[in-house]
């Protein structure tokens, strides 16, 4: 049992410590860009870290969307100069 339970506290360990590094990167990657920058916990929490959080997500996002469009999935319009996606087979 104890061998169970420090099997799965070195899992938790090694999955905060990559989450850790993640975040350290995703700093680091806003400072590179920004070398004149500086902030606050709050502000590099709220600003830098969740907008690069963002603009990753938007990319994986559009990706997804992309192949959902490939396989038949979803279908692409254009509608005032903006791109929608909706079920294939919709209106």
């Amino acid at each position: 049992m104890s061998t169970t339970i420090a099997v799965n506290v070195n899992k938790d360990e090694r999955r905060d410590e990559n989450k850790i590094k993640s975040v350290a990167r995703e700093i680091e990657q806003y400072f590179d860009s920004h070398p004149e920058a500086g902030d606050t916990l709050e502000g590099i929490s709220d600003w830098w870290v969740s907008r690069q959080r963002l603009r990753d997500e938007k990319s994986l996002i559009r990706a997804a969307l992309a192949h959902l469009v490939t396989e038949g999935v979803l279908q692409k319009r254009h509608h005032g100069g903006r791109e929608i996606y909706m079920r294939n087979g919709s209106a």
